[in-house]
């Protein structure tokens, strides 16, 4: 009860947050279509850009789970099974590095590390139930190896259920067979050569991860969409200009990812990852070692996987270079002050996180911001203005706030692009990144789609300056709307000229503070673009 505790601050600090991305939206949204028609949809519904676009989606489940308890229950509900997944995803973590290490204390300042390693990607999205059930599979597997506890029987069931709530559902059945192979040889190898001081496990032991495994995989089929599962990831790794461009696939040595504080943990890591198998080089187990590989290989797609790697990781770090602990001999009193510092280190840290929250970058900012709704500059007010004024027709959105826009106007008002980057395919995307890194490609997108109104983001306004800057100087397009909840133009024309003579803002607030601060450089490197593009998005609320 202590050391739980010790680490309740964190996970409060960590689940316990406002929502901020605007994902959950069209999630929410899909999830009342689904729920409402009995259908789930095949085609894209959302854009006027992609209608029609194949639409593989696999967190349909998700989205029903979600639209019914927003409906039912309403917005908090969604932040209490936030909550309620990172707290049951740091029970399993604790249960993990107390089989591992058989440490209490070590599996406290585990779980308070890995929490604090995965709390900018703490957001109500399908793959939060991912990382709390990679979380789940690993701790069965370890116990089950080193314990041999219990049948491992759940396991395909739960592939089930993942893979129809979030696209990621093949990581839990790669786990098992990661230890199937990896335990099969060892015991080959110990049997050949009696390499290694740990025993290997038994035949029984070894044939029902496989049997479990190819169960898993087998069962990963039964979705709406079959054996897409298994293809859905490579080909959505293949749209290049996607994963260039998207901030949470941006490399994980990126240098703009330099200041990120869950990134600089990640690369800490990363580092102790090799040097935990040298250190434990005797008595290392390959399946370890196997998903060491798997995490390895998803973080080379891209630093949303970086939470992963430290779920399946951190455990088997504290228990390689648990070898080094019998090499100390402390008295009783000094073993007692040890533990008792530990708990106090990790309630410190805990309060800390509670009240200031959980850094997102060194610079500022937290890893969202405590307490239930949405935060406070959500884009609320914006699709406020534009239902109350009753603009209608083509508009052109930012990507990240077109899944807030059909939660709000669909069907009345069809967006540019929201999240569902598959949907809109790479050579749209690659458009769309286009003018976002260099205004003056914008007017020929404009003319393109016949855009009548631009909405834009609160949040990223003043790395997006030029953008916004090009736009003042267009005579055709006027602002008619710029508070903390975003900016709306409106292009000059007939039927909307009542609407500008009475909304107009002839003085852009954004164009004014560059005049006065002597900002002329238009910067057209995507290096270039602000750290809001690329700190967590919980951190965006704020």
């Amino acid at each position: 009860m202590i050391l739980f505790m010790a680490l309740l601050g964190l996970i409060v600090a960590a689940g316990f947050t406002k929502i901020s991305g605007y994902d959950i939206w069209w999630h929410l949204k899909t999830g009342e279509i689904i729920f409402s028609t009995r259908q789930i949809p095949l085609n894209d519904i959302f854009s006027y850009t992609a209608m029609g676009n194949p639409w593989v989606n696999h967190e349909w489940l998700f989205q029903v789970m979600a639209w019914l308890l927003y409906s039912k229950i309403g917005l908090s509900s969604l932040t209490l099974l936030q909550f309620g997944i990172v707290a049951a995803m740091s029970i399993f973590l604790y249960s993990t590095f107390l089989r591992t290490t058989e440490s209490k204390i070590a599996a406290m300042f585990g779980t308070a590390l890995t929490t604090l390693s995965v709390a900018d990607r703490v957001m109500m999205r399908p793959f939060l139930i991912g990382l709390m059930l990679t979380a789940y599979f690993l701790f069965r597997l370890h116990s089950y190896v080193t314990k041999d506890k219990g049948s491992l029987f759940e396991l395909p069931f739960l592939t089930i259920l993942w893979v129809n709530v979030h696209a990621g559902g093949m990581i839990g059945p790669s786990l098992i067979l990661a230890f199937a192979a990896g335990e099969s040889l060892q015991r080959l190898i110990a049997i050949k050569t009696k390499w290694g001081a740990q025993s290997p496990s038994s035949p029984d032991i070894i044939r029902k991860l496989w049997l479990v495994g190819i169960t898993s995989t087998v069962a990963a089929i039964i979705n709406p969409f079959g054996t897409e599962t298994y293809t859905f990831s490579t080909s959505h790794f293949q749209m290049k200009a996607i994963l260039s461009f998207t901030q949470e696939w941006i490399p994980v040595l990126d240098p703009r990812l330099d200041g990120v504080f869950s990134q600089i943990l990640f690369r800490i890591l990363l580092l102790l990852t090799p040097l935990s198998f040298v250190v434990n080089r005797r008595s290392a187990r390959l399946s370890h070692l196997g998903i060491w590989v798997i995490a390895s290989m998803m973080v080379l797609k891209g630093r949303r996987f970086t939470a992963d790697y430290a779920i399946m990781m951190t455990p088997i770090i504290f228990l390689n270079f648990r070898t080094l602990a019998g090499k100390f001999r402390v008295t009783a009193g000094a073993e007692n002050l040890r533990r008792w510092g530990s708990v106090l280190i990790v309630s410190v840290i805990s309060l800390i996180a509670v009240r200031d929250g959980i850094p997102a970058t060194i610079r500022g900012g937290t890893a969202g911001e405590l307490g239930l709704g949405i935060v406070s500059n959500f884009p609320s007010g914006t699709a406020d203005f534009l239902e109350r004024e009753g603009i209608h027709g083509r508009m052109f959105n930012e990507m990240g706030l077109g899944g807030y826009l059909i939660f709000r106007r669909w069907p009345k008002e069809l967006v540019f692009i929201d999240g569902r980057t598959p949907v809109y395919g790479d050579e749209f995307y690659l458009e769309y990144m286009d003018i976002i890194q260099n205004p003056r490609n914008l007017e020929a997108l404009l003319k393109k789609y016949g855009i009548d109104y631009m909405v834009f983001n609160a949040y990223q306004a003043w790395s997006m300056r030029h953008m916004h800057r090009y736009i003042s100087t267009r005579p055709d397009w006027k602002l008619v709307y710029a508070t903390s909840h975003g900016f709306v133009y409106l292009k000059d024309k007939p039927e909307y000229r009542e609407k500008i003579e009475r909304l107009w803002i002839p003085e852009h607030p954004l164009v004014e503070e560059m005049k006065r601060i002597g900002e002329i450089k238009v910067k057209k490197d995507m290096k270039d673009i602000g750290d809001s593009d690329i700190v967590p998005e919980n951190n965006r609320g704020k």
